[in-house]
C-alpha cells in the first residue's frame, strides 16, 4: 500500500510542477509577445513622425491620412500606439522614407 501511495504523490507532484512550468512559459511568451508588439508600435510611429513631420500631431495625422489614404483620426491611432499600423502602411511609410533619403543625397551630390 505504501508504494501504490507513493507514486500516485509522486505522479502529482510531477503534474503540479509540469503545470507550473507550462504557466510561467505561457507568462514568458505573453510578456515577450507584449514587448515585441509595443516595440513594433513605436517604431511604426517614430516612422510616421520622421516622415510627416509636423508640429502637432494634427498637422501630421493630416499629411499622413493624405498620403496613406486612412482618417486622420487611424493615424493618431497608430502614433498614440493604441493600433497596429498594417504591413502595406508600413511598407507605404518606408518607400517614401526611401525616396526623400535618395532625394536628398541627390541634392547633397552623393550620387
Amino acid at each position: 500500500m505504501t508504494a501504490s501511495a507513493r507514486l500516485s504523490s509522486d505522479f502529482s507532484g510531477g503534474l503540479s510542477q509540469g503545470n507550473h512550468r507550462e504557466r510561467v512559459v505561457k507568462i514568458l511568451a505573453q510578456k515577450t509577445n507584449v514587448d515585441f508588439r509595443m516595440a513594433s508600435r513605436r517604431a511604426d510611429a517614430n516612422k510616421l513622425r520622421a516622415a510627416f513631420n509636423g508640429p502637432t500631431q494634427t498637422a501630421i495625422s493630416t499629411k499622413a491620412s493624405r498620403a496613406l489614404g486612412v482618417s486622420p483620426r487611424q493615424i493618431i491611432y497608430w502614433m498614440q500606439c493604441e493600433n497596429d499600423m498594417p504591413s502595406w502602411a508600413v511598407k507605404a511609410v518606408d518607400m517614401y522614407l526611401s525616396a526623400v533619403e535618395k532625394a536628398a543625397d541627390r541634392i547633397a551630390g552623393g550620387q
